[in-house]
């Protein structure tokens, strides 16, 4: 059983999923960064680096915002329980999360400066996680290369015995 002082263990796995994911996002473009993105030696199709970045993204935002979310709620209950409000501004708090034009509203923001600001990173989240594939660069850069290699190539003083006979015949 959960009290009201303590968070919620989904709560603190949220958060905890989240920066494990960025963990991993870090090590992966740590572990990318600098190799060959193209040709024989590359690590993985560029394709592939930019679907894992996206699913590293999109699990990371999700987390957060599951985590943010709950934290909206539980503080928007603890409020509804301390103090009276508007049954106008009640409907605001409900809807900020799913309506971003509400932030515009100034009701919001002057009934609850924090559910207000966690409306925003919520809302934010969408925008930031979109970035880090549009982040990924890649850069050309000249490589010299030494390797021994057969190159086949045509021996004109090699010639068949019979075709020799048969070009001194011809001969004019």
């Amino acid at each position: 059983m959960v009290r009201d002082n303590e968070p919620p263990p989904s709560h603190v796995t949220d958060h905890a999923l989240a920066l494990g994911i960025a963990v991993a996002h870090y090590l992966f473009f740590r572990h990318i960064d600098g190799r060959e993105a193209d040709g024989p030696h590359r690590v993985i199709p560029q394709s592939y680096v930019t679907t894992i970045s996206n699913i590293l993204a999109n699990i990371f935002g999700y987390s957060l915002k599951g985590g943010l979310a709950m934290a909206f709620v539980q503080y928007l209950w603890y409020l509804l329980r301390r103090q009276t409000m508007k049954v106008a501004t009640i409907e605001l708090l409900f809807t900020i999360r799913a309506n971003p034009f509400v932030l515009f509203r100034p009701a919001a923001l002057q009934a609850t400066p924090l559910l207000f600001a966690l409306a925003i990173i919520l809302w934010a989240l969408q925008v930031v996680v979109s970035l880090p594939p549009g982040a990924i660069t890649v850069t050309t850069v000249q490589k010299i290369s030494y390797s021994s290699i057969v190159v086949p190539t045509f021996n004109a003083s090699f010639v068949r015995p019979h075709s020799t006979l048969v070009i001194s015949r011809r001969r004019y």
